[in-house]
């Protein structure tokens, strides 16, 4: 069961489906790497104590403008900058109540993080939404799992996700089974197949309002290299 850090936090609602739902995993579809990657970690370690392990953190970068014009951070370089939020993630997760971490690196800087309280699981799987060729490859190389968008063809998922996926792979040296591959799917619910399409349809514009998913829909191809 995912939740996504748009119309409300990402970690909230999962908390409360979690009370409800005892068995399956819950996620983030994604977590925002606006946010600085310690609380993200907090988070993330918070809701693995109450699912008992069955917290997955999904992160992403969100538009650029969304982090430009809301939490002032100027994104160059979102590959290079997502691959440090990884390596951050998992650099503080590995701190202890007596041995502290820090990470130093273009992007992201944390000095001497120590835990306050023990972590009830050390480890809790990083999902890497990925659009392009580049971030899916990144998924390749530093996730557990690549969650792909919501508008995709097979033919993207063919031509474009396997092949780049697989370069990442091969460059870290892991197998295709070191990656959970996931996709999600706009869906409505009703009795009467025209509501349940009206109703999916606000879903659909919404995300045309994203620059890289047009590109994508349209001639995923043909992806400028701004967008690459």
């Amino acid at each position: 069961m995912w939740a996504a850090e748009a119309w409300r936090d990402a970690f909230v609602p999962l908390t409360a489906v979690a009370s409800v739902l005892q068995r399956v995993r819950v996620g983030t579809s994604i977590t925002q790497f606006a946010r600085p990657p310690v609380l993200t970690a907090l988070s993330a370690m918070a809701l693995a104590e109450y699912t008992h392990g069955r917290f997955v953190l999904g992160v992403g970068t969100a538009p650029p403008e969304w982090n430009k014009n809301w939490h002032g951070l100027e994104v160059t370089k979102p590959v290079a900058r997502m691959r440090a939020y990884i390596e951050c993630l998992r650099t503080v997760r590995s701190a202890t109540t007596s041995q502290s971490v820090s990470y130093s690196g273009e992007f992201i800087q944390v000095k001497d993080y120590v835990r306050f309280i023990p972590a009830a699981y050390v480890r809790v799987p990083i999902y890497l939404l990925g659009v392009n060729r580049r971030m899916i490859q990144l998924a390749g190389s530093h996730a557990d799992s690549l969650i792909l968008g919501e508008l995709n063809t097979p033919k993207y998922i063919t031509e474009v996700v396997h092949p780049n996926l697989q370069r990442g792979l091969q460059r870290a040296g892991r197998v295709r089974q070191d990656v959970e591959l996931c996709t999600g799917k706009i869906c409505a619910v009703n009795n009467d197949a025209r509501t349940a399409r009206a109703l999916a349809r606000h879903a659909v514009d919404f995300y045309m309002t994203i620059p890289y998913y047009v590109i994508l829909c349209w001639n995923p191809w043909s992806l400028p290299k701004q967008h690459v």
